[in-house]
């Protein structure tokens, strides 16, 4: 048979007028446009990170390696050669189920099952079915001084009532009225784990009735609640009905059944707008398409019920066991006469809550909770393996233990919605993935657009001149630091370049890495501009066996951040040094500790030898340096030592890279 594939390129479209890039169902990455010949050799993709193989395959960083990949493997497979060295006819059973044992611990994976393990041993009370009267007792909120209708005061499951008659669904009568103003229902709420792997699903979780069952009645409003959106019925806008959808990112949606989340909707009567908070914050705005203090069925006095968890309708009934936990009514004519501000509801959203275990709440941004830590399970599994392992669909996380060591991993805690902010402005040093291979014997020097190998050099000679030679400069105490670092590296059999020698470091400079220093200095004023706090990350992997640090035969990346040349002086340095998986070291230009040790050290976690590494190093206004390799993440706090810029312009002018390697772009954030 025959089929037709997809072009990536079509230089004669439209009668040879056009350049059609694509087509459906392609995937297109780094278009290049060169205005030359390609050679034989392909430069351009080699100096790019790529081969002509990589045409066909791709050369995107894959997702993060297991962890154990480097140390955990490497013993192991050390340890199976020394057992099958140790073997003869006469092996034993003893040494033959040592052997069946590592096997074990490589490849077994525990038994578990897909439901929800944390989430089910804390799961709230059903609530009752049929008519639940509600709480008409005036409350005043401590943190805001406004007034409630405290509707539903305990965590509350709704179990399924497809199976119940009409009459026996759930709904709460005598609600509230709020006639000529608006009001707000504020509530704790925990969502439903979505099935057969569909990326959303929800309920109806509130409808306001004239009477109750629905032969009886009519509807007045409805709200539906799903990860990915909201949906509202408002029978009074002319059968407009709004579902806006997709309005906060995905690690904030109502995901899975473990996470308490605080919601408010405030149907406000200045403006005929619903708003919906989440975690205390706005995270949509919209018309409600009438006048809200003229709501249906809400005249003074009048008979109403509001329906929990499902449409009066027997095709609504959808069986989702959410749970509701203290479900307030605040009326906006309670003596404050205006909406709920996002204020109040920041506020309340802040309020303790009995009733719900805090260790089920969202969790905010900073918090150490919501960090994978360096557990290991029976198998010497970590968390890193397991966010694999979901991937590739195996529901490992069901393990409870798994659940608690790995909240990133297994996604078992959530960060709380932070409000919709700017988004952060980041940058790239390079705009594709690299390929540095030596191009002298201690490593290659990658300098910035606005250098050249001449400018360079001349400004090393005239620097080692005014110090009276190589020697004395290097001798000099304002490379004290830099001379520091480059022999605790040597020392552990890295190379480094050596700039009080010119001829060597210009030999090392490769016009092919150059990275763009516009960016690294729109970086470094933003960086200024929030106190100095920022974010280097890159991906990157060996290209050959040259890559591997000779004493260990283990892939070391050696990564120097450059703030000049001459004098010689480091922003971070990523290699190493004197732990054994190496560290990370963030240098500062300022006055500190006496002089000495004018940097935070930070020791990074394993990584592999053979496919693609993540590294991450930061540092906050607090003086926390936090290093991230691949999942895992280590910190060190020193509030203490400044945060200083040796180039208050440009974090760094130069990348030093002593081994083969292949890159990323290096994100700057």
């Amino acid at each position: 048979g025959s089929a037709t594939l997809p072009r990536p390129v079509t230089d004669c479209e439209n009668n040879n007028e056009n350049v059609l890039l694509g087509s459906e169902g392609l995937d297109l990455a780094t278009l290049r446009f060169y205005p030359e010949p390609l050679s034989e050799k392909i430069d351009q993709l080699y100096v790019s990170g790529g081969l002509l193989g990589d045409i066909a395959k791709g050369s995107t960083p894959a997702v993060p390696p297991e962890t154990e990949t480097t140390d955990f493997s490497r013993q192991t497979r050390f340890r199976l050669n020394a057992l099958d060295a140790k073997l003869s006819d006469q092996e034993t059973k003893t040494e033959t189920a040592e052997i069946n044992n590592v096997w074990k611990l490589l490849t077994k994976m525990t038994d578990v099952t897909t439901s929800h393990v944390v989430a089910t041993a804390h799961r709230s009370a059903a609530l009752s079915t049929g008519a639940i009267a509600a709480n008409n007792t005036l409350l005043t909120d401590t943190s805001t001084g406004r007034q409630y209708y405290p509707l539903l005061q305990e965590p509350s499951r709704l179990t399924s009532t497809a199976a119940l008659p009409e009459s026996d669904q759930r709904h709460l009568t005598g609600m509230p009225d709020f006639h000529g103003t608006g009001m707000t229902l504020s509530f704790w709420y925990r969502h439903v784990a979505c099935e057969g792997g569909v990326p959303t699903c929800g309920v109806y979780l509130f409808e306001m009735r004239t009477a109750h069952p629905k032969a009886t009645g009519s509807t007045c409003w409805g709200l539906w609640l799903e990860n990915q959106g909201l949906y509202w019925d408002n029978p009074q806008s002319s059968g407009v009905r709004q579902y806006p959808r997709n309005f906060v990112d995905a690690q904030y949606e109502f995901n899975g059944d473990v996470t308490w989340r605080h919601v408010a909707l405030v149907f406000d009567e200045t403006s005929d707008k619903l708003r919906l908070y989440m975690d205390g914050n706005l995270a949509h705005e919209g018309s409600w398409g009438s006048e809200v203090s003229k709501m249906a069925c809400n005249a003074a006095g009048s008979s109403k019920v509001l329906t929990l968890g499902r449409k009066a309708g027997p095709g609504w009934r959808l069986s989702a066991e959410v749970e509701v936990h203290d479900l307030r009514m605040y009326v906006h004519s309670d003596g404050a006469g205006t909406p709920l501000s996002a204020g109040d509801v920041a506020a309340i959203a802040a309020e303790v809550t009995p009733g719900i275990d805090g260790s089920y709440k969202c969790l905010l941004e900073n918090s150490t909770a919501l960090r994978d830590g360096k557990w290991r399970d029976d198998y010497g599994h970590g968390c890193a393996w397991y966010a694999a392992a979901e991937r590739e669909g195996k529901h490992v996380c069901s393990y409870a233990p798994a659940q608690l060591a790995c909240p990133v991993a297994c996604k078992s805690r959530q960060e709380c919605f932070p409000g919709h902010v700017s988004p952060t402005p980041t940058f790239y040093a390079w705009d594709s993935i690299r390929r540095i291979d030596s191009l002298a014997p201690n490593g290659k020097l990658c300098l910035g657009s606005h250098l050249t190998p001449e400018i360079a050099r001349s400004e090393c000679e005239a620097w080692v001149t005014a110090k009276g030679g190589a020697p004395a400069a290097k001798t000099s105490p304002e490379v004290a630091q830099w001379l520091e670092t480059m022999l605790d590296t040597t020392r552990e059999g890295t190379p480094r370049i050596d700039y009080t020698l010119c001829a060597e470091m210009a030999a090392a400079i490769d016009d092919h890495c150059s990275f763009n220093t516009t960016a690294v200095r729109a970086f470094t004023a933003a960086s200024n501009a929030n106190g100095k706090a920022f974010t280097i990350a890159f991906w990157t992997r060996p290209s050959d066996v040259d890559s591997l640090h000779p004493p260990s035969q283990m892939f070391q990346p050696s990564v120097n951040f450059m703030a000049t040349l001459s004098p010689p002086t480091h922003t971070i340095v990523v290699g190493k040094t004197l732990h054994y998986n190496g560290e990370a070291r963030v240098f500062t230009s300022c006055d500190y500790n006496s002089g000495m040790y004018k940097y935070e050290s930070v020791e990074l976690e394993p990584h592999s030898s053979s496919e693609w590494t993540f590294f991450a190093v930061s540092r906050d206004v607090a003086g926390v340096t936090r290093v991230v390799t691949n999942s895992e993440a280590n910190e060190e706090v020193t509030p203490a030592m400044p945060t200083c810029f040796f180039d208050s312009a440009a974090m760094f002018n130069a990348i030093e890279v002593n081994y083969p390697t292949v890159m990323s772009p290096v994100l700057m954030v």
